[in-house]
């Protein structure tokens, strides 16, 4: 794929990385390097009318339903987002352009800050940053969120990769996935409405397997087995695999696998789960909400480590 004329290029021995800081701070492509050329792993993607390859999610990921946020007595609607008008979908800094702060071919750190911008979807203020870095075959992505307002808020974040199910066009090279969690919410209308169960059969991922072509899956699984592994990818003709890891922060793994032409899915590591903010409210655990204190800032990263075998 061809570079955009406005993305900022990151490319080493092993990746090539295209950022877009007007773009939500974007990523445009992600293509591992091989003898063969440079393999499209992330699949840019139309969402909302946006194409990207993955985008950072802040300060919330995956939905909010009805765009109800009840925190500390009081009760604010959001804007509704998504594509049936039900929920406040995957943040708001999709929206806006990005600061670039620094820049060096192998990563760069770009910045967001709520504070004067007009009609952000969220009823606090807060910063935001994004490192994206290559280090050899590791892509890594750490970021921050920083309460910019005077009191307290409830908060999440994540980001989401649309990946291709197949680096070359040929069947074989159909993904198999491993996922490592045991857990996972039984969602109604893409919303959790009650607490995880153990994992059913067409989302036990524990073992690798690919996903065939019979059922659609939009879910969100928690539960992650001890350690900063969450899920590896394996493209079996390509040779190509990726070991996703995550800090424990990231404890939910959302994922979504259309059965259409498209030939992609996403895999998501997030702090919480569908409709988190709701059943937190309830006071319920687990949901991956947390508070971020006036002048709090929370870090979390995620990373994809590709290697190749013959």
């Amino acid at each position: 794929m061809a570079d955009k004329p406005n993305d900022l290029a990151l490319e080493n021995a092993y990746w090539r990385v295209g950022v877009r800081p007007e773009a939500g701070a974007a990523l445009t492509y992600g293509q591992v390097v091989s003898d063969a050329g440079p393999l499209d792993l992330l699949s840019p993607t139309s969402f909302l009318g946006r194409v990207t390859g993955s985008f950072p999610l802040i300060p919330w990921s995956n939905r909010i339903g009805g765009g109800l946020l009840d925190f500390a007595g009081q009760r604010f609607q959001l804007r509704l987002d998504d594509d049936r008008g039900a929920t406040a979908i995957h943040g708001v800094v999709r929206d806006y352009p990005w600061v670039l702060r620094g820049a060096d071919g192998f990563g760069c750190q770009l910045g967001f800050d709520s504070r004067g911008l007009v009609g952000v979807n969220w009823p606090w203020a807060f910063g935001a940053e994004v490192t994206y870095r290559l280090d050899g075959p590791r892509f890594e992505v750490v970021t921050e969120l920083t309460n910019l307002d005077y009191s307290p808020w409830p908060a999440g974040l994540g980001h989401h990769p649309y990946f291709n199910r197949r680096l070359v066009p040929e069947a074989e090279d159909e993904v198999v996935v491993q996922i490592l969690c045991n857990q996972a919410y039984q969602l109604v209308d893409c919303l959790a409405l009650a607490p995880p169960v153990p994992v059913p059969p067409e989302l036990d991922f524990r073992t690798a397997r690919s996903f065939g072509d019979e059922v659609a899956l939009d879910d969100c699984l928690t539960s992650r087995a001890p350690g900063n592994l969450a899920a590896t990818l394996s493209y079996p003709k390509s040779g190509v695999e990726i070991a996703m890891e995550a800090d424990p922060i990231l404890g939910c793994m959302v994922l979504y696998v259309p059965q259409d032409e498209s030939g992609v899915f996403a895999l998501e590591a997030v702090t919480n789960c569908n409709n988190a903010f709701a059943l937190a409210a309830r006071g319920m655990a687990g949901t991956g909400v947390f508070l971020l204190e006036p002048g709090q800032t929370v870090r979390a990263t995620w990373s994809m480590t590709v290697s190749t075998v013959q």
